[in-house]
């Protein structure tokens, strides 16, 4: 499987891939996505990490280095062979919401030199790190 621009798979994507079933339009897709930096220290206690959510998939991301991808510290999924958790078993300390990438003003999970300052800034604003 491939991962789109937005950090998911292609098949999951409700923009770049096939629908999940039931999905619906694309407005449908839209309204269950979201990004949001969050402060788990049940995964990571020295900085905040990237989640990206889209309706019951979702994926924390590490970005250790601003000019590499980003480590993908868990998702769902029962293929995955990656760590995975239940979302609901995960305690957010913190989670500061951001624009999803498809709009106006969102930022790609693929701009490391983004995700990368803007978790730095936010570790300093908070204190941890």
């Amino acid at each position: 499987m491939t991962e789109c621009i937005h950090g998911l798979e292609e098949t999951q994507c409700g923009v770049c891939g096939t629908r999940a079933p039931g999905a619906g339009g694309l407005e449908g897709t839209m309204a269950g996505k979201s990004f949001a930096l969050v402060y788990a220290p049940s995964l990571r206690g020295d900085t905040f990490l990237h989640l990206n959510r889209e309706g019951d998939h979702w994926k924390f991301r590490w970005y250790s280095s601003p000019n590499r991808p980003a480590t993908e510290l868990a998702q769902s999924g029962r293929a995955s062979t990656r760590l995975v958790l239940d979302l609901r078993g995960v305690d957010f300390v913190h989670e500061i919401a951001y624009p999803y990438s498809t709009c106006p003003g969102g930022v790609s999970v693929t701009d490391f030199r983004f995700w990368f300052d803007e978790i730095a800034r936010i570790n300093a604003a908070y204190g941890i790190g």
